[in-house]
């Protein structure tokens, strides 16, 4: 009987020793996760996120920079526990990417599912009451109206989810997923961002919950597309250099999430891009303190599109202003 408690004891604790090495294991696997050196760039050449201060219980309109108006209403805002807030000083936080330019000082792409959106503009809103997060009641849902040129193009409602990068600390990807909210494209008055109110085309539409929000459709899914890879210099890799594809002419980005260490080499993973299309590349870097940036224009993707890039050195406001330029 005593030998069969002594190996029983034995067994647990090997046991109890395999685990604890799993556990150490895992623990030293999440720690060796990379600090991006790009967090801190992005952070500050991003478009501002603009506050603005409603009370509860009233119908009240803002505007934004870009023109994008958001209208809430006397019910629009709960809080976590179902009550809908009828007093209260809340604070709406929203951010605009309407073109291109913008979605790239964003960090932020034009994807869903690995398919590519021509994009009719993009914008982030969120609203707390005294710092706690509160939701969107959907029997008042607020109306957005987002200033359009697209010339009467039907569009499609995405909501953004964002997902952490995983071996990358502070680096993160965007993913729109289509939802069944309608938009509407119309001629009516609208607020500029002066704060009078013209006739203007815009995407109309109302939504369910803070976040990530875009007015897309899909680019052709049957026409030819590539893959697109770019090389890049010694030492300038996936922990400090983001490279993106702009396509002005449909105002998409994509971002190029995958890294080959052996080769060097960033392609686009999960995705593709149309052949025939012309488009911009712009790689970004922070090296040893130093920012870099390369803007490679007027490229017509071919099938298996393949380059090389030289980034130089640059300052942040360099890059901002050269990407606000495209």
């Amino acid at each position: 009987m005593k030998k069969k408690i002594n190996l029983t004891a034995i067994i647990f604790l090997t046991l109890f020793t395999s685990l604890g090495c799993y556990k150490e294991s895992l623990q030293s696997t999440s720690s060796l996760k990379k600090q991006s050196t790009l967090t801190e760039l992005f952070k500050n050449i991003a478009p501002p996120m603009q506050s603005f201060f409603l009370i509860a219980g009233q119908t009240k309109t803002i505007v934004g920079e870009k023109g994008t108006n958001i209208t809430f209403y006397p019910n629009s805002f709960k809080k976590k526990d179902g009550s809908v807030l009828k007093s209260g000083n809340i604070q709406v936080v929203i951010q605009e990417m309407l073109t291109g330019p913008e979605m790239i000082l964003a960090g932020k792409s034009t994807v869903s599912d690995g398919k590519l959106l021509i994009s009719g503009g993009q914008f982030y809103i969120n609203a707390t009451l005294n710092g706690e997060q509160l939701l969107v009641n959907n029997a008042a849902r607020p109306l957005v109206k987002v200033p359009s040129n697209q010339n009467g193009t039907d569009m499609s409602l995405f909501k953004g989810n964002v997902t952490a990068n995983d071996t990358i600390q502070g680096d993160s990807a965007i993913n729109w997923e289509m939802k069944k909210d309608s938009i509407i494209f119309n001629l009516d008055s609208f607020y500029n961002s002066s704060g009078t109110v013209s006739l203007s085309w815009n995407y109309s539409f109302g939504f369910e919950e803070f976040g990530y929000y875009n007015c897309d459709r899909y680019y052709d899914w049957s026409a030819p597309k590539t893959e697109v890879k770019v090389k890049t210099p010694e030492g300038f890799d996936h922990t400090n250099t983001q490279v993106y594809v702009y396509f002005k002419s449909i105002n998409s980005v994509i971002k190029l999430e995958g890294y080959d260490k052996n080769l060097k080499t960033f392609f686009i993973n999960h995705s593709e891009a149309p052949i025939g299309l012309e488009v911009t590349i712009v790689i970004v870097a922070k090296k040893d303190n130093k920012h870099y940036l390369e803007v490679k224009p007027n490229i017509t993707l071919t099938a298996n599109y393949s380059t090389t890039s030289n980034p130089t050195e640059s300052t942040e406001a360099a890059i901002k202003l050269a990407i606000k330029g495209l």
